[in-house]
């Protein structure tokens, strides 16, 4: 590289090695720059101190739990704990007690008995709401609370996401706890988990599918090695299943079943409340009722407390199975915590809420509701292409009141660039997808790699393409553009890895532990998006203000000498030069290009993020009626009113008890809003009738007939704004025998269509004229003057149907459509020829020098305030605010002087105007914006006059016309 540098100083003068220097200093400058960034963000990434770390999750663990078994004895009706009896299912079955009356003791008794096992590890059996759940919860408090200097931390976890067969389950500890904790970034839990620093406290094994659990059982067995601790709970029936089916027995695990509680237990509970009395009395008669089996669990007990407090339970000493009183307390259960009326979330409203989240968790086989998987479950493959339709949408309201300089110029419409922005905002929303729920690319290298291939896949395909498409192309402007297009790609290609690639960092730096509450997990990340989107704007803005023109010419001029050393014609333009431009640049030019390649990628930062698509999925839930809008704090309610409970990163049904009820009974309810959507539904069909009967009734009229062979099958009508609707048709080789007087061949015929065509690449000159009333002789007269136009033409005919209505905004909506720029010629049956355009009126007329007068009229249009003079001595900047005043719609007149090259580099640099002269302007002034035209015509005029014999006054005044319509632009 230093040598190829001292190379190129010495053979470039002076100039260039100056702008060469300043450009590839500050290329330099941001390559050293990025480079360091990647060096000092990796530097920060020391190895995890484990020590630390666990102290740290530990803390938050307490924190976070502790408050969950106060809410669970909130929900039991009493600060105090249920008595919960446990045994050993063998060798021994004497019973232990959890110390009743002081919560805190309670956890304490919990931990000692399970540091008195061996092994410290154990499985916990129980029927559904025996208190499986809630002696894990108090085993991981007591354990948290104990000061033991070498303690592991214990973390529980559910294991109703687990896939045994795709992961083992040291993956899944890291991954849950990365969910939960972390920001879904692994490193910490990952060197956490390999130091041995956690205690997994294993929760729901009978929630796995039946075909899943003896592999899970392997899956644990095989991870027991040395000493590791582990705690599982399993329901009893679906552990002996298990096991009875082949899949092995914890290592080195006791296995203990917690028992019913007791019916004077029962009515102990029961007898501080008097309405509950009855219920009371009828267990203490027969425990084996269907109350007293209903209420053997602390789940059902809790549950009878909060549905029934303050309420007479006489409905259910009717019931006759201890199912029916289990789904009547959940029944209960929602209408006692909401109310029927008011604001708010009513009973109603709050069922239709909650059903549809337990129908979603049972589809998707999950007790806990991760907000980062919903959008990817519930959301449509088209909501994609709406949310690219949105972003266009809103980027069209906000361009379309700006003015196009040039209607002709696409590039300038602002509802092009709406399009290619929704077109963009749909293809990085699928992209978006492929991201694993709870995951997150770790760290700046990751990021700048994603960022980098964002642009450089598309940019491949796109040369593959180019190459593919002009491969019989040969010259040195094809290779310029080649090399330029890979410089430009490469350019932007850094510059998304940049952005990107902070992006990505700004979420691992958030990767630190905090409170898991679900909604915690929540506002992190959408902290983290937004700041990284902010970020990125700022980044992009400011590098895209220094690099934008610089990279344009050095790519440029690489191209040029790309091509210069594989031999092909090409012209060198020095850098210096190039670099001049820039001071002519325009500054909102700089602006709109800064501001669109910022927009571009911080929506490539939000549309591939989490919490914007979260934020879409519950939108269009809560549109539909199946969410509440602000779902957070619903689920919030819903937990203080102890439906839900927290889980490991997200809510879950207080048991899956309510969940398992509420599918049951959502099969017959109605989701959504019936009103709203019918009333939609009715909205859209009213909608789609009126769109057909408006534009049935606003189409134009149907076109007359030709009267030619061929041409009333290609009629084509073109409609204006103001609703008026001119047809033409194109000619075929038939119809020009057919007017012809039928005495010629369609070869003959042809012919007259490419008279003197020589190969090569013709000029395709349009000529519409009345043909379909137009006499032959006539006709023929047509034909001799546009074979003595030129060579290699080829002429499109198009003509109008019979008693079409002639007036000059038919003239010009057809003339556009064909291919007339800025003024339009139609040949009259008589072989006059009338001229329209901008001007002011129209003129008919078979002289040639004044149907190229009034060509050039139209063509030019109105004429500028601003003189000649003022414009040869260079545009300044009140001369250019005058222009910029007539929107650049008059043309500025220099005929009759020469035009010098800074003069219309001055005229350029002001904005896209049209210039007539009065011969070609020099074409070495680079010009690309400005149009300009030449009444040289006029002086040529007669040159066909010249060219054919009289009397040949309609051929000469058509041969006029093919020449004008040939070239009066530059």
């Amino acid at each position: 590289m230093a040598a190829g540098v001292a190379y190129t100083i010495l053979r470039s003068p002076l100039e260039t090695n100056n702008a060469l220097a300043g450009v590839l200093s500050g290329l330099l400058a941001l390559v050293g720059a990025g480079a360091a960034l990647s060096r000092y963000l990796d530097a920060r990434r020391m190895p995890v101190d484990t020590e630390a770390e666990g102290v740290k999750l530990a803390e938050e663990l307490l924190k976070r739990w502790r408050p969950e078994l106060a809410t669970r004895r909130q929900r039991s009706g009493a600060m105090d704990t249920l008595p919960v009896q446990w045994r050993q299912v063998a060798p021994s079955d004497q019973p232990r007690r959890v110390v009743t009356g002081n919560p805190e003791q309670a956890v304490l008794d919990v931990a000692r008995a399970f540091r008195a096992l061996p092994a410290q590890r154990a499985v916990l059996l129980g029927e559904p709401g025996g208190g499986k759940t809630f002696l894990a919860i108090s085993l991981v408090v007591g354990l948290l609370s104990e000061e033991a200097a070498d303690d592991k931390v214990p973390v529980l976890l559910s294991l109703s996401a687990w896939d045994p067969v795709e992961d083992d389950l040291d993956t899944f500890i890291v991954r849950a706890l990365a969910a939960a904790h972390y920001a879904g970034a692994e490193r910490i839990p990952k060197a956490l988990l390999d130091k041995n620093v956690i205690f997994p406290v294993l929760d729901g094994l009978d929630e796995l599918p039946e075909h899943l659990r003896r592999r899970a059982l392997s899956r644990i067995n095989d991870t027991l090695a040395g000493n590791r601790r582990i705690l599982l709970t399993c329901r009893s029936v679906e552990y002996a299943e298990g096991i009875a089916a082949g899949a092995p027995a914890l290592s080195q695990s006791p296995v203990f079943e917690i028992l019913p509680l007791m019916p004077g237990q029962i009515s102990r509970r029961l007898r501080t409340e008097p309405l509950w009395a009855p219920v009371a009395e009828a267990i203490a008669t027969d425990p084996a009722c269907p109350l007293g089996i209903a209420l053997s669990t602390p789940l059902m007990l809790s549950l009878f407390t909060k549905a029934y407090a303050g309420r007479n339970p006489a409905d259910l000493l009717t019931l006759t199975s201890g199912n029916d009183v289990r789904d009547r307390l959940v029944d209960v259960l929602i209408d006692s915590v909401y109310p029927e009326q008011g604001r708010g979330w009513t009973s109603r409203r709050a069922r239709r809420y909650l059903t549809y989240l337990a129908r979603y968790l049972h589809e998707h086989a999950e007790r806990e509701l991760n907000w980062w998987a919903l959008p990817n479950r519930v959301l449509s493959p088209w909501t994609g292409a709406l949310v690219g339709l949105a972003g266009a949408g809103v980027l069209a309201a906000v361009l379309a009141p700006l003015e196009v300089d040039d209607p002709t110029e696409v590039v300038n419409s602002p509802f092009i660039s709406a399009g290619v922005f929704g077109l963009v905002c749909t293809v990085l929303w699928f992209l978006g997808l492929g991201r694993r729920a709870g995951r997150a690319s770790p760290g700046f290298r990751h990021g700048a790699r994603d960022g980098a291939l964002l642009v450089l896949v598309p940019a491949a395909m796109i040369l593959v393409i180019g190459l593919a498409a002009g491969s019989g192309k040969d010259t040195g402007k094809f290779v310029v553009g080649a090399v330029s297009f890979v410089c430009l790609a490469g350019a932007l290609a850094a510059l998304c890895a940049l952005a990107v690639g902070l992006h990505r960092h700004l979420i691992a730096r958030a990767a630190v532990v905090g409170r898991a509450e679900p909604v915690d997990v929540l506002r992190r990340e959408r902290r983290a998006t937004l700041f990284g989107a902010g970020t990125t704007l700022v980044v992009v803005s400011t590098l895209s203000a220094a690099l934008w023109k610089v990279t344009e010419v050095i790519s440029l001029h690489v191209g040029q000498r790309t091509a210069a050393t594989l031999g092909k014609p090409v012209t060198i333009t020095a850098i210096s030069t190039e670099m001049e431009k820039l001071d002519s640049t325009p500054v909102m030019a700089i602006v709109v290009f800064i501001v669109a390649g910022a927009v571009v990628l911080t929506a490539a930062v939000l549309l591939t993020s989490r919490w914007p698509r979260y934020v879409v999925a519950k939108v269009l839930l809560w549109a539909t009626g199946q969410l509440p809008l602000r779902l957070e704090l619903f689920l919030g309610d819903a937990r203080d009113k102890g439906l839900l409970r927290a889980g490991v990163a997200g809510y879950e049904f207080w048991h899956v008890a309510l969940q398992e009820r509420l599918v049951v009974r959502g099969k017959n309810l109605r989701s959504g809003r019936p009103v709203v959507r019918a009333a939609a539904l009715w909205l859209a069909a009213a909608t789609v009738v009126s769109a057909v009967v408006v534009v049935d009734l606003t189409q134009p009229k149907a076109c007359a007939t030709t009267g030619l062979p061929h041409a009333d099958s290609g009629l084509f009508t073109v409609v204006a704004a103001d609703g008026e609707s001119p047809c033409a048709a194109k000619l075929d080789a038939a119809d020009v025998a057919a007017k012809l007087g039928g005495a010629v061949s369609e070869t003959e015929a042809e012919k007259v269509r490419s008279p003197h065509v020589r190969g090569g690449y013709p000029s395709r000159v349009p000529v519409l004229g009345e043909f379909s009333t137009m006499s032959s002789g006539t006709f023929d007269e047509v034909a001799k003057g546009m074979s003595a136009a030129g060579v290699n033409l080829e002429f499109e005919l198009y003509t109008l149907p019979r008693d079409s209505p002639i007036t000059d905004t038919a003239v010009s909506l057809l003339g556009s459509k064909i291919g007339y720029r800025h003024v339009a010629f139609l040949l009259r049956s008589d072989g006059s020829v009338l001229v329209t355009g901008a001007a002011t009126a129209s003129v008919t007329t078979k002289d040639p020098v004044k149907i190229a007068k009034a060509a050039v009229a139209h063509a030019a249009g109105p004429i500028s305030s601003l003189s000649a003079e003022a414009v040869l001595d260079g545009v300044d900047a009140d001369e250019c605010a005058r222009l910029k005043e007539e929107r650049f719609a008059k043309s500025i007149d220099l005929r009759g002087h020469t035009v010098g090259v800074a003069a219309m580099r001055s005229l350029e640099a002001c904005g896209e105007a049209v210039v007539v002269a009065s011969a070609p302007v020099p074409r070495r002034s680079g010009l690309d914006r400005t149009r300009y035209l030449i009444d040289e015509p006029i002086e040529r005029a007669g040159q066909c006059r010249e060219a054919l014999p009289p009397p040949a006054e309609v051929s000469v005044a058509v041969c006029t016309v093919v020449r004008l319509a040939n070239g009066i632009y530059s």
